[in-house]
């Protein structure tokens, strides 16, 4: 709906979900049960995959990739499940702020331009991800009829309990897995448009900070209080998703080594299923992506303000002001972004770590099969 604002646009995407469901609607629960319970499908099916030792390394290692999705993803929607009331506060406020930037006819097309732009960028990403299913499928389909292949090509490696030779349970087997990647991906979509609808507001708002301390200068009784403003929304929305942001770093060196290194051993093979592996590659290194892009939108931001704030005569300001500019400054230089109990910012430094870990883990994974 084009009438609607990124916020509200978030938190119809958690409500899809069936996660945000304090109003206690019926279709709400209902939605909810069936992507929990598929959830679980998926945890259990995969970690039973795993833990069998049945198959190929490279199977075995897209099984792993399979079972971290689910613990991240797990992870996040027992998150907005505890905390319905502290993120419906966390948007309300996004939402009151944007509405008084909105009367501010100098700056808010700074904020016009970023939700046009969000607009544009969470339909592309819901698109690119929550397609993959569909198509993957469809592609699995033809290459399993056409191909001699006898092991059928799953969207993820998880274990089907029943024979999948016959016609019928073959085509039950590869939709009912099918459905557990829907279900992982609108889980994962919904909370990043609402990890892209906070940084690029946040982004916004402190752009706008900047204009009004340059052309009003430090005496605008309103830019401190917009500042402090700000700050607790920071510090609340890494309150309640820095852990797992930080969960979710850590176990993207695993994800894309693990599709990885089964696109490797596809192409090797001359595997016509190394396209889907490279799909899944790719969305798999996208993620921690997202993650420190979203960090570094505003840690950027933020240093924009500190010039600005440094820049302008503080030294000739009245006691209070300067006090008031200091302290700003003090404030924007600290590792003012999306971050881990302080020691870890999610920027493009903490992404240049998580591209190591995967470099690291596919080469020893690469180094035992040679051992073995």
């Amino acid at each position: 709906n084009p009438n609607l604002s990124p916020v509200s646009v978030a938190y119809s995407t958690l409500r899809f979900t069936g996660l945000m469901n304090q109003e206690g609607r019926p279709w709400s629960l209902v939605i909810c049960a069936y992507h929990i319970v598929a959830m679980n499908c998926m945890g259990i099916t995969s970690g039973i995959r795993l833990f069998s030792r049945t198959g190929s390394l490279p199977e075995m290692i897209e099984a792993i990739s399979a079972f971290t999705i689910y613990l991240h993803v797990n992870a996040k929607a027992v998150n907005v499940l505890r905390n319905q009331k502290e993120i419906r506060q966390l948007l309300e406020k996004l939402e009151e702020i944007r509405y008084g930037i909105l009367q501010d006819v100098e700056n808010r097309h700074h904020l016009l331009k970023t939700d046009n732009f969000l607009a544009k960028l969470t339909f592309s990403y819901g698109t690119l991800f929550l397609s993959y299913p569909f198509l993957a499928l469809i592609m699995n389909l033809i290459i399993d009829f056409t191909s001699p292949s006898v092991k059928p090509h799953l969207v993820l490696q998880v274990w089907v309990p029943w024979s999948m030779k016959e016609f019928w349970p073959y085509i039950i087997g590869m939709v009912a897995v099918m459905l557990l990647s829907v279900t992982a991906l609108i889980y994962y979509v919904s909370f990043s448009i609402l990890l892209y609808t906070y940084s690029f507001q946040m982004s916004a708002f402190l752009k706008i900070l900047q204009a009004r301390l340059i052309k009003n200068g430090p005496r605008d009784p309103e830019l401190f209080r917009f500042h402090a403003e700000l700050l607790r929304l920071l510090r609340n929305f890494n309150k309640l998703f820095s852990g797992q942001l930080y969960l979710e770093t850590i176990l993207s060196s695993l994800q894309p080594c693990g599709f990885g290194f089964a696109l490797i051993k596809a192409f090797k093979k001359k595997d016509p299923g190394a396209f889907d592996l490279l799909y899944k590659s790719f969305m798999a290194v996208l993620a921690p992506f997202i993650v420190c892009a979203c960090g570094q939108v505003i840690s950027t931001q933020v240093g924009k303000l500190h010039e600005s704030s440094y820049l302008s005569r503080w030294y000739e300001e009245h006691p209070k002001i300067r006090k008031n500019l200091l302290t700003m400054m003090g404030m924007t230089v600290r590792p003012t972004t999306l971050n881990y109990r302080i020691f870890t910012a999610f920027d493009y430094i903490c992404f240049a770590r998580v591209v190591q870990g995967i470099y690291s883990y596919l080469m020893m994974i690469i180094n035992l099969e040679t051992d073995d």
